[in-house]
């Protein structure tokens, strides 16, 4: 869970290094993108439940970050976490650089931050160009794996047939495994 020494650290930083918005970006980039949390295999998902309803003054228990800078703080977020996985790389490069962010992608949309039709047509978009591939494939997997539910009851039929379309054209063969988890679940 988030650890409140974080708080600690990152009020003195805000004060002495940057604004506000600064602050918020750095904050949460800092707890929900933390790498040792995601080699041990530990959801983001709860980390964020809480981390954008529960984020306070002095401890992170004691009150809510007010609605004007929660929907900030989220339009931040969202920008953050999309514009880290649209980033070009090569096919075969190594998916825990974004894993985190992946993983933080189906959780906004799992909390609906992030509209479903629109989060899968920008994952058709991904996987349809080769330098965002490999991102694409890690953020469909973890969409999938947390938000199927909300895939199909929530998506539109034909952006779901657009999906599998882009699915079934990938062919490289250390993309096998996720393509097979996603057509397996999807159906």
């Amino acid at each position: 869970m988030i650890n409140t020494a974080y708080w600690d650290t990152f009020s003195h930083h805000r004060e002495t290094h940057c604004g506000r918005r600064g602050f918020l970006r750095l904050l949460a980039v800092s707890i929900c993108f933390c790498l040792s949390q995601v080699c041990k295999e530990q959801c983001l998902l709860l980390s964020f439940f809480f981390f954008l309803c529960n984020v306070g003054q002095k401890r992170l228990t004691q009150r809510r970050l007010p609605q004007p800078f929660r929907s900030r703080f989220q339009e931040m977020l969202v920008a953050h976490v999309l514009d880290h996985l649209t980033q070009s790389r090569p096919l075969d490069c190594n998916r825990m650089d974004f894993f985190a962010h992946a993983e933080a992608f189906a959780a906004l949309i799992k909390l609906e931050f992030l509209p479903i039709d629109r989060a899968v047509k920008q994952l058709c978009t991904l996987l349809h160009h080769a330098d965002t591939r490999s991102a694409a494939v890690t953020m469909l997997g973890k969409t999938v794996e947390i938000c199927l539910p909300l895939l199909h009851e929530q998506c539109p039929r034909a952006v779901l047939e657009q999906l599998r379309v882009e699915v079934l054209e990938i062919r490289e063969h250390f993309f096998a495994y996720d393509i097979a988890y996603v057509v397996e679940n999807m159906g």
